[in-house]
């Protein structure tokens, strides 16, 4: 639900790493080895490939890292290649140091909290307690920091050694019904297209003057059907996200039109999340409301709770609206995504969110 493509393989990498470290494989051997279980044409493969041809090159830390972070840097601070890099970088050079390793990944920015404790728990599994040292350790808390929501749920671990239990004694209960050898089938990712009940996205393309965009859209508001002359403008998505790299030039500007149909009959109108983000800045019309004027060209991030370029933001929908979509999107160059997606109040997509015109 959570990963697809690269964000999988990430996940195999490290569980792989991590079970060939926790029968006591040296370090270095270990991720060396777990890299043979990322398929050779993913970008991750190719960006761990990069971390240990500068580890052979006998660099320093400090010019290897002057080397990694171009290569791998990403405008999502949680893209999964760059940071299991920066990961693997640490890990690496930190040579079994607990604070240098930290710092290392650390220092390389982006999703610090996730990398730092990323390489903590794994020389907390080649050295148990005894990574940390005994100064920083005497320190920790055997508390969890809860958020208030999380520890008001009955029977949640209020302890570090709370939860160790307990995960050990889920590991023993499940052990015996999972098989030890090939249980699992190969990851195939499923493809990129949109949620089950979700219609292929039509939008109608314009580059055009101002004057000319005011009279296409009154005139969309007024026919409720897409002009013939205008029909080879018109353009398909299969999925939530419109490349609009083709259409994007000279720093212009691009409208896109498309009639939301809303079908799905089990929403509460007033939880109804629409996130719209582009890698420009963009403003949207639902009708002749203007939604979203939005202009810090922040690359797109499409999400209901991190929407990077974009916002995400309550608004009342309701089974049987139809609503003609106005989206102006300024300085146009390649490459150039869009999404507009429809969401409720736990972040998940909801479906019956139609696009044509």
């Amino acid at each position: 639900m959570d990963h697809w493509g690269d964000g999988v393989w990430a996940e195999v990498f490290l569980a792989s790493a991590e079970s060939r470290l926790f029968v006591g494989a040296e370090m270095v051997s270990a991720l060396r080895q777990s890299l043979d279980d990322v398929p050779p044409a993913t970008r991750l493969r190719k960006a761990l490939e990069g971390v240990f041809a500068l580890h052979d090159w006998g660099l320093d830390a400090e010019a290897a890292q002057a080397r990694l972070v171009p290569v791998v840097h990403h405008h999502n601070f949680t893209d999964c290649v760059m940071n299991l890099a920066y990961i693997v970088y640490a890990l690496l050079w930190g040579e079994g140091d607990f604070i240098r390793t930290v710092l290392l990944a650390v220092n390389c920015g982006r999703d610090t909290d996730c990398t730092a404790a990323t390489v903590g728990a794994i020389l907390g599994i080649v050295h148990g307690t005894r990574a940390i040292p005994e100064d920083w350790f005497r320190k920790l808390s055997p508390t969890l920091a809860l958020s208030e929501q999380i520890g008001r749920i009955p029977g949640i671990p209020k302890s570090l050694a709370e939860l160790t239990d307990r995960t050990l004694a889920l590991r023993d209960r499940l052990a015996p019904e999972l098989p030890l050898e090939n249980p699992y089938p190969a990851y195939r990712p499923c493809p990129r297209v949109a949620p089950a009940g979700h219609d292929l996205a039509h939008w109608l393309v314009l580059d055009a003057p101002e004057s000319e965009i005011a009279a296409i859209r009154e005139e969309l508001l007024r026919t409720g059907v897409c002009p013939a002359r205008l029909k080879p403008r018109v353009i398909v998505s299969e999925g939530l996200t419109l490349d609009l790299s083709a259409h994007a030039r000279d720093a212009g500007t691009l409208n896109l039109f498309s009639f939301l149909h809303v079908e799905n009959s089990d929403i509460s109108p007033d939880e109804v999340v629409v996130s719209a983000t582009a890698d420009v800045g963009m403003t949207m019309w639902f009708d002749r409301a203007r939604l979203l004027n939005h202009h810090s060209r922040q690359l797109s991030i499409p999400s209901f709770h991190r929407a990077e370029g974009g916002a995400a933001f309550l608004h009342p929908l309701k089974r049987g609206d139809r609503k003609l979509v106005h989206i102006k999107l300024y300085s146009c160059l390649p490459p150039l995504t869009c999404t507009l997606m429809f969401g409720d109040l736990h972040n998940d997509p909801l479906d019956g969110f139609n696009l044509s015109i």
